[in-house]
């Protein structure tokens, strides 16, 4: 049975993301990203939803656990070799998250 939940909220409609627990969160943190899409490109939804990363702190035991989240967006570079450099902005602060 799901008794915990950490709902991070972000954007105009929600970022989507959500981490339930049968166990105690203990500490929970939300990290926007400061490039969420392109508002003009309203069909992806991106720039709406608000996409961030999360970290919840869960005791297991006598043991505090670490669950991440994220939702990130994917821009396909137009002439078909790779990601556009957006894409790589998002992850940074997933990066820095991870390793402080």
């Amino acid at each position: 049975m799901v008794s915990f939940f950490f709902l991070l909220n972000s954007g105009m409609f929600g970022s989507g993301l959500c981490i339930f627990s049968k166990h105690p969160i203990i500490e929970t943190f939300q990290r926007r990203y400061s490039l969420n899409g392109y508002a003009h490109r309203f069909q992806h939804g991106d720039w709406f939803g608000g996409k961030s990363v999360g970290l919840a702190q869960v005791l297991v035991q006598d043991f505090r656990v670490n669950f991440y989240v994220t939702h990130v967006s994917y821009f396909l570079n137009p002439l078909g070799y790779g990601i556009q450099q957006e894409s790589i902005t998002e992850e940074y602060p997933t990066t820095v998250l991870l390793i402080d």
